[in-house]
């Protein structure tokens, strides 16, 4: 048996027929086939034909096979595509959270900063008068013990003279 592998351009259809098996198959078949074609009876052309048919749809069948799978594959690859994009659209979302909250803390961290300036210069303050007000004491404290000493010896001074006059009446 002889095989005759017929290819078919879209716009030309195997089911127009004037009665001629090359008529139909002229627009197909170059002049060499055309001549292995006219020494085949048309039984033969036409089991060739359906041969190469069955063929085409055995192959066709298989790819179909073949793509189902695949379909699934680019299924799967789209739904995790789509959750990939969920989560770096909620990572972005994250990220921006964490920078406002970082922004907010750097100028928390500022004013603390200022703030902490200002107290450790109120306390410099405040200590420097308080030690002004220490020195100050202290020189009182000097003051009223020698007051206290002068008041002392007067006192005594007093008493002395005292029994001395109380010696005299």
């Amino acid at each position: 048996m002889r095989r005759v592998t017929i290819e078919i351009p879209a716009e030309k259809s195997l089911l127009r027929k004037s009665g001629q098996a090359d008529v139909w198959l002229e627009p197909l078949i170059g002049p060499i086939e055309k001549a292995k074609l006219e020494s085949h009876s048309s039984l033969t052309l036409m089991n060739d034909i359906v041969h190469a048919t069955l063929k085409t749809n055995l192959i066709g069948t298989e790819l179909m096979k073949r793509i189902a799978p695949l379909e699934k594959i680019a299924r799967d690859s789209q739904l995790e595509a789509t959750n990939w994009k969920g989560q770096f659209e909620s990572a972005q979302l994250d990220i921006k959270s964490l920078q406002e909250k970082l922004a907010v803390a750097k100028a928390s961290s500022h004013q603390a900063e200022k703030d902490k300036e200002r107290l450790e210069s109120s306390f410099s303050e405040k200590l420097s008068q308080a030690s002004e007000e220490i020195r100050e004491l202290k020189a009182l404290l000097n003051q009223k013990e020698v007051y206290a000493g002068e008041l002392v010896q007067n006192l005594t001074q007093a008493q002395e003279d005292l029994r001395i006059s109380a010696d005299k009446i």
